[in-house]
């Protein structure tokens, strides 16, 4: 009796066949092993994975709108509480408020405010173009401080002086991001980051 493996390679499976033979007949064994794809995109693009294939995009290209006035720093009714717990965290994003470009607050936010329990804000600075895509803590504020709850988020800020970000989702409920209208410079080559504000 004798023993056979042979590998083949087909698109993005590879089959490993295994068998053995006796003086009557071969057995084969068919196993799939799927292939890893690996992709190793430049800086200030994104692996995507779309009907399971993996790109390189630019999220300032390739993001879903968020323009809901509810989100506002400004707003103290919390007689309807929002949760972006199943918010798409393959997705990047782009906020508005009030029609125009608006960001992710970069200081702790008090409780109830922006329609929800625990409203989020980004602990640290948006980033410049030269940048590219930077990772940042969202952070909920709640009755135990300004960061109890976490959430990973990345930001990226676009020509057109725009940020985009892939939002991480909260493990529970009543936590939303907040926004703030846009304070990048337009005039600024560089884009600049916005200046650290608290909000009370």
């Amino acid at each position: 009796m004798e023993r056979y493996s042979q590998v083949v390679d087909i698109k993005e499976h590879v089959y490993v066949k295994y068998g053995l033979e006796t003086p009557r007949s071969k057995m084969w064994l068919a196993v799939v092993i799927l292939a890893s794809q690996r992709l190793f995109c430049s800086p200030g693009t994104d692996c995507n994975t779309i009907n399971g294939i993996a790109t390189c995009v630019d999220p300032c290209n390739n993001y879903a709108v968020l323009n809901d006035d509810w989100r506002s720093v400004n707003n103290t009714d919390s007689s309807i509480l929002h949760c972006d717990q199943n918010i798409n965290r393959t997705s990047w994003h782009r906020m508005f408020l009030g029609g125009n470009s608006a960001q992710i607050p970069e200081a702790c936010v008090p409780i109830y405010r922006c329609g929800t329990a625990a409203p989020s804000w980004i602990n640290g600075a948006h980033p410049t173009q030269a940048d590219g895509i930077v990772s940042r803590t969202g952070c909920g504020s709640w009755i135990q401080g300004c960061c109890p709850y976490t959430t990973n988020v990345k930001v990226k800020l676009c020509y057109g002086s725009y940020y985009v970000y892939k939002l991480g989702s909260p493990s529970i409920c009543h936590i939303s991001y907040c926004t703030v209208w846009d304070s990048i410079d337009d005039d600024s080559d560089e884009g600049m980051p916005p200046k650290h504000v608290r909000y009370v």
